[in-house]
């Protein structure tokens, strides 16, 4: 028998690589659930004003700054940027948790700042090592009018695909109220499912670490679980297709395999009943074409063969009618034991026979045979009801075959049948008074069939006597499991 092992193109590995792939489908859907979410949240805590609130509060510091003759040194103001970004970035600070993770998660520089002088020279601009540059109209444009009457930041560019921008421009004023600068910040984020699919970040090797660790966890279930079991059932199958229908599958889950499990062994006890129940129809109707046979033939054949010898005998000299007539007992004799044959391979005429308990079956046949050979029978039968029911043709077998050697060669007045049982055995003898001198001959076969009857049953064995005295026939067999 082929066992089922773990291969490459097996089930397991399809099983496996199925789990991994729907895990890894799972975990990709909540991420991406996730990262809408938090980008949603991200687009609607700056629709409710936080980066112009920031902003806000940045030109009020970076005032400080320019309150003096000389404007700032382009250092210090770079570094006031960084400190700014760096407070826009940091959860908990000024856009919150979330928003501040999903701009670190989906772009690894999401905000730039950068400071102008009036007439739109770059003064300072962060990050540092950032490609952004600052992008804002010329002088003459009216968005420096704006800024010139205005305190509060203008929103320059607004942009939600392929990409999310929003670009800010704050003015520096100061202590005077004069126009010294102005502050432009721009939030730079590319969507959701972009950064999912292109961007490589640290995430995805816990990722596939994941994927790795479920899918191995997966082969190794199903391989120990899974397989373990249908192995036993790949065992119990094959056993069956061999005729052997004894093995059992051991499995008592309560889950989809236990069931099929028991299923299969119910189907399995029902196929060794059907195969026994063909089996002896089988033998029942070759013992019903071979008693046709001889009735049609061989009985009808000593028949007229024994009236030929009645017609020859009245008409033969005195010396040889003795010989005709040994020929005709003889003949007659052979009729006797075709017509005992005959009796033993007919099968009861209706279903109440057919139904009938061993102890009544053993009556109806010892006491036929009793009437025909005209031999005193004695009989005592115990308990034959315990006595399997799968066992009752080859005790019956035995019993016909042994009452029929008393009858044919034993020349006795007198026999005993009893049955009987002792402790965890049956026990069945067949003993008569007659000349003794059985035994087991090459050429014949009613004792070696007897035999081999009796190995067949539980335990089972069988001995043979023969004295002067007679001759005893013994069959024990063990008692069926309960």
């Amino acid at each position: 028998m082929n066992r089922l092992r773990f291969s490459p193109r097996g089930l397991m590995t399809r099983l496996a690589l199925f789990y991994a792939v729907l895990a890894l489908i799972a975990l990709v859907l909540v991420k991406w659930t996730l990262l809408l979410s938090e980008f949603s949240e991200l687009k609607d805590e700056i629709a409710r004003g936080s980066l112009i609130t920031s902003m806000s509060a940045e030109t009020l510091d970076l005032s400080q700054d320019f309150d003096t003759a000389n404007t700032p040194s382009a250092r210090s103001l770079e570094h006031a940027l960084e400190s700014f970004l760096l407070h826009l970035e940091r959860p908990r600070d000024r856009l919150g948790n979330e928003p501040s993770f999903i701009m670190t998660e989906l772009a690894a520089q999401p905000l730039a700042a950068a400071i102008l002088d009036p007439n739109g020279a770059l003064l300072a601009s962060a990050p540092r090592d950032g490609r952004w540059q600052a992008q804002i109209a010329a002088s003459a444009d009216p968005l420096w009018k704006n800024l010139s009457t205005n305190d509060a930041p203008i929103l320059i560019v607004s942009e939600d695909s392929p990409r999310l921008l929003r670009r800010y421009a704050a003015p520096i004023r100061d202590s005077a109220h004069v126009l010294r600068g102005v502050l432009v910040l721009e939030l730079r984020l590319p969507v959701p499912w972009r950064s999912l699919s292109f961007d490589w970040n640290f995430e995805w090797p816990i990722l596939i670490a994941y994927l790795l660790l479920f899918g191995l966890g997966s082969a190794l279930f199903l391989s120990r679980y899974v397989t373990r079991r249908l192995n036993r059932i790949a065992s119990a199958a094959h056993a069956w297709s061999g005729g052997d229908f004894s093995e059992i599958i051991q499995d008592q889950s309560a889950d989809e395999l236990g069931v099929l499990a028991r299923d299969l062994n119910r189907m399995a006890s029902e196929l060794r009943a059907l195969v026994q129940t063909r089996a002896r129809l089988a033998s029942i109707e070759e013992r019903q074409r071979l008693g046709r046979d001889l009735h049609d033939t061989v009985k009808q054949k000593a028949f007229a063969l024994q009236m030929q010898l009645a017609a020859a005998a009245r008409h033969a000299d005195p010396g040889d009618r003795t010989r005709i007539e040994e020929a005709r007992r003889i003949t007659e004799e052979i009729q006797r034991e075709l017509m005992l044959i005959l009796d033993e391979m007919r099968l009861p005429e209706n279903s109440a026979h057919a139904a009938a308990t061993l102890e009544a079956q053993i009556a109806e046949r010892s006491d036929a045979w009793a009437r025909r050979s005209g031999i005193a029978l004695h009989r005592l039968v115990d308990d034959a009801r315990d006595v399997s029911a799968a066992h009752d043709e080859a005790v019956l077998r035995i019993i016909d075959e042994a009452l029929a050697n008393v009858w044919r060669h034993s020349h006795a007045s007198e026999a005993r049948l009893s049955l009987q049982r002792e402790e965890s055995q049956f026990i069945l003898r067949i003993v008569d008074n007659g000349r003794g001198g059985a035994a087991e001959r090459s050429a014949g076969m009613g004792i070696r069939n007897m035999r081999e009857r009796s190995a067949a049953l539980p335990g089972g064995r069988f001995a043979l006597s023969s004295t002067d005295g007679g001759t005893t026939i013994t069959v024990c067999w063990n008692l069926p499991i309960q």
